[in-house]
């Protein structure tokens, strides 16, 4: 269950970026945000050892020639068995960032809201203020990148975002990411000075029951740290184990996080 979860995360990076299907995996890529890890990478699925000095050389050549930091995602489901400690030998920084796939028990819960909060669609007339929260987490890159990434993700017809308001002033949001008759929740985030205060799990409890009338069948997420696992257990997300990911790159420094 696990590896078909993360195929489907695959799919996500599709959205916000361009694919390319090889023999060996694939590579997804966007100019116009060439600093954006999940935009700019290399995943490896059916190489072997003999092939993967020849996979990596063309994964280089493919990203130089746009003039993009070659990335290359790893975890313990690629192939070759060896490929990180090729990587390693050949010169690449290992970015070692471990998260776990949650899914939803699919058991419907819908408390009523707190007062002053409501959640509403994201559209053209508020998705101003989605992204006013978004670009406050430093940790996924400039505000610069974000809204790229944030423009593609709001164009697709498989993605929507909602918006939680505290007392009339937005406080969080997030999206789901429909792909047959599985979802992901992403870009979950929380303003700092709204947290605390149920704005998170009331976003939650929206997405499963919009999931929940859409006849969906599998909704999950990614959590990277104890406190967002927590609060996704609280909601119904049942931890379906660690994704041991390292995103390989061939430069000084990180130049964009996730």
């Amino acid at each position: 269950m696990l590896n078909k979860l993360l195929a489907h995360n695959t799919g996500y990076f599709a959205i916000i970026s361009n694919m390319e299907t090889r023999p060996w995996g694939v590579v997804f890529a966007n100019s116009d945000n060439p600093l954006h890890y999940d935009s700019n990478h290399a995943e490896l699925t059916k190489a072997t050892s003999r092939e993967l000095p020849q996979v990596v050389d063309e994964i280089e050549k493919f990203y130089q020639g746009m003039n993009i930091v070659p990335r290359i995602y790893v975890n313990q489901f690629s192939s070759p068995p060896d490929i990180r400690a090729f990587l390693a030998m050949a010169g690449y920084n290992l970015l070692v960032d471990p998260y776990r796939v949650m899914l939803w028990d699919n058991i419907s819960e819908t408390p009523p809201l707190r007062p002053g909060m409501t959640v509403e669609t994201v559209g053209v007339h508020n998705r101003a203020e989605a992204l006013r929260i978004l670009v406050g987490e430093t940790a996924w890159g400039t505000p610069e990148i974000i809204k790229k990434v944030f423009e593609r993700e709001f164009d697709h017809p498989e993605v929507q975002y909602y918006l939680v308001r505290k007392d009339g002033t937005p406080a969080a949001t997030g999206f789901l990411f429909y792909q047959g008759d599985m979802a992901r929740v992403e870009n979950f985030r929380t303003l700092p000075e709204f947290r605390q205060q149920g704005c998170a799990t009331a976003l939650i409890h929206h997405m499963q029951q919009q999931f929940a009338l859409r006849g969906g069948r599998g909704l999950y997420l990614l959590a990277s740290d104890v406190v967002a696992e927590s609060l996704y257990r609280k909601c119904g997300f049942k931890d379906m184990g660690l994704v041991e990911h390292v995103a390989a790159y061939k430069s000084v420094s990180p130049i964009a996080d996730r």
